[in-house]
């Protein structure tokens, strides 16, 4: 396992070039809107081995398969109440040729890539997300669960590890982006209101990642009120980061950082090829077009889904300019960047 390394500094860069110098060419992928489920915005994407995608509707609680052109090919498992069906999904893992979807309250669904059914477990002690490891279910609780720590290890046997101690009188700020993120034999994790990234490998938890936000760290007195109404009104009428997902692949890591306001946020990457962390902005969620759009690295690219509307409203982005006929009624574009 790698050892642990000095803090990363952080920088607020508004210039794209640390991520446009990096990138050789881009690649557009319509997902097929006639004759397929319109998806919701920003949505959750995970690279197959054979180059296509699964796709998590976050807004519908669906999950689906298309293929590496972006042609719609099913449904993953489906909606219900019933057995082998999931209502509101925590989150979603891809092994090999299965996906595996989280439910709540506790359930576990696993699926084949043609969407059928192969098993349903449940989690003992739901949180806010799970995953599938060698030694059983970790499942994340965060801050303020009132458990004494936020990450446990269910095994088989029904005993329990716990992780990362944990009295904070805090109110947990979900992301609802995904929290664990696999990395060869080990887990890496982000930790919410946390600026260091942890990883798990067999039995273990340790800092992989510390990353030094100056200015814009969380004060150590926001975890010291007795009152979780009191230390989010604290934190909220103050300028801070906040991490919210790390993205791993074999060309490197990428870490997006949330600086926020109240309710303005703007969006920062960091990406570490093996050479040190280099930083770039990428504007408003929401309003920017590559903001907030990040999702996932396999191989040599970085992947991202942009939703129709925006992609039509800001053609003209100065980032990666879409040349392809974009209307706002269709399915997201997946972009695909190549790196040099």
């Amino acid at each position: 396992m790698r050892q642990e390394r000095e803090s990363v500094v952080f920088g607020r860069v508004e210039s794209h070039r640390a991520l446009t110098d990096a990138v050789d060419s881009v690649e557009w992928i319509p997902l097929q809107t006639e004759g397929a489920p319109l998806i919701g915005s920003f949505p959750e994407l995970f690279v197959l081995n054979d180059g296509g995608f699964i796709v998590w509707d976050k807004e519908k609680s669906a999950v689906y398969r298309f293929s590496a052109t972006g042609a719609y090919v099913g449904p993953i498992g489906r909606q219900g109440n019933g057995p082998g069906e999931y209502m509101d999904i925590n989150n979603i893992q891809i092994l090999e040729k299965q996906v595996v979807v989280f439910s709540r309250p506790d359930k576990v669904l696993v699926f084949d890539l043609s969407g059928e059914l192969v098993r349903e477990t449940h989690v003992l002690t739901p949180g806010i997300q799970s995953f599938q490891v060698p030694e059983g279910y970790l499942t994340y609780y965060g801050f303020g669960g009132g458990r004494g720590y936020r990450l446990a290890l269910q095994k088989p046997d029904y005993s329990e590890e716990t992780y990362l101690p944990d009295q904070s009188k805090v109110i947990h700020l979900s992301v609802g982006k995904p929290i664990f993120s696999p990395d060869g034999e080990q887990v890496l994790f982000t930790d919410a209101y946390n600026s260091v990234i942890y990883t798990f490998c067999q039995g273990w938890v340790r800092p992989f990642e510390r990353f030094d936000f100056g200015k814009w760290a969380i004060d150590e007195k926001f975890y010291a009120f007795d009152d979780a109404f009191s230390a989010m009104d604290y934190l909220l009428s103050r300028e801070f980061a906040l991490i919210q997902r790390f993205i791993v692949g074999e060309s490197g890591q990428m870490v997006e950082v949330f600086i926020q306001k109240g309710s303005d946020i703007r969006a920062y990457y960091g990406l570490n090829r093996g050479e040190g962390w280099s930083w770039f902005g990428a504007g408003k969620p929401g309003e920017s077009s590559f903001a907030g759009t990040f999702r996932c690295m396999d191989g040599c690219s970085v992947y991202c889904v942009i939703d129709s509307w925006l992609l039509e409203e800001k053609r003209e982005d100065d980032l990666f300019p879409c040349s392809l006929p974009i209307h706002s009624d269709q399915n997201p574009v997946i972009v695909r960047l190549y790196l040099r």
